[in-house]
């Protein structure tokens, strides 16, 4: 099924929409609007065809192959994020589905993950659904520019919405060891040590403690340069984020409960 795609071309500033079927033309109730922030590279054909061949329609898809040249990860992110949805009227929608261009979604993924009407669906950035009323009243209606995805997690705690685990879980094209076109074991492999320096930082400004860093070495040997990169935060004092005491508290109390 067809469903009402927008794209922003790279370096073009107008922003073009083509419009093949909405939400309220499928006899659905719940209008979705689908954003994936993904370089073209990046941007997988059969993630495409998953989301225009949901059983619960998608009724606007954007797509953001624009090149971002300076910051982390999740500044980039954020930056395209941001301005996908800067060009629409978010309060138009009833859901946001935030999505990466390498995930393929079941094909009930959405049917099945709007049951309940969810505040949030999905703690990881590859594929949230979030219900806008709540995007609007908690973030305004725009991500963190530091943070993409966990900021917009622990900030839905912390006012009181507590996301929800997927009943239906997307497909990830990419491979392990891959993070975001970068594989840690091929050359430039100074790109992937960065990656793992700013995610540490990333995770101090969110309110981590440092056990939880020091775990992440079980996962893999390369959360080193994170170890590294939180306690460089922490050294030079480095601002935190409005949630970093939520954080920090609600990570303490799981630690407590081990015990």
């Amino acid at each position: 099924m067809a469903n009402r795609i927008a794209t922003r071309a790279e370096r073009k500033s107008r922003f073009q929409e083509h419009r093949t079927i909405t939400a309220k033309d499928s006899g659905h109730e719940k209008r979705i609007l689908c954003v994936i922030p993904s370089l073209p590279k990046d941007l997988n054909s059969l993630s495409i065809m998953s989301i225009t061949n949901q059983t619960y329609p998608v009724e606007m898809l954007i797509v953001l192959p624009k090149e971002v040249a300076r910051g982390t990860t999740s500044q980039k992110v954020s930056r395209v994020l941001n301005d996908g949805l800067s060009h629409v009227k978010l309060q138009d929608f009833d859901y946001l589905l935030r999505v990466d261009g390498d995930v393929v979604l079941p094909s009930n993924f959405l049917e099945e993950n709007l049951r309940g009407e969810p505040d949030l669906c999905g703690g990881a950035g590859y594929a949230m659904l979030i219900k806008v009323k709540s995007f609007l009243k908690v973030m305004k209606g725009k991500f963190h520019s530091l943070s993409d995805d966990s900021y917009t997690c622990y900030k839905f705690m912390k006012e009181g919405f507590e996301p929800v685990k997927r009943k239906i879980e997307p497909v990830r094209m990419r491979q392990k060891g891959l993070h975001h076109g970068t594989s840690y074991f091929a050359k430039p492999r100074h790109q992937s040590i960065l990656y793992f320096y700013h995610r540490g930082k990333g995770m101090h400004r969110l309110g981590y403690e440092p056990f939880h860093m020091f775990g992440r070495l079980r996962h893999s040997i390369w959360n080193i340069f994170a170890v590294l990169g939180y306690f460089a935060a922490i050294v030079r004092r480095e601002d935190r984020l409005d949630v970093a005491d939520f954080v920090w508290r609600r990570q303490v109390r799981r630690l407590l409960g081990l015990f």
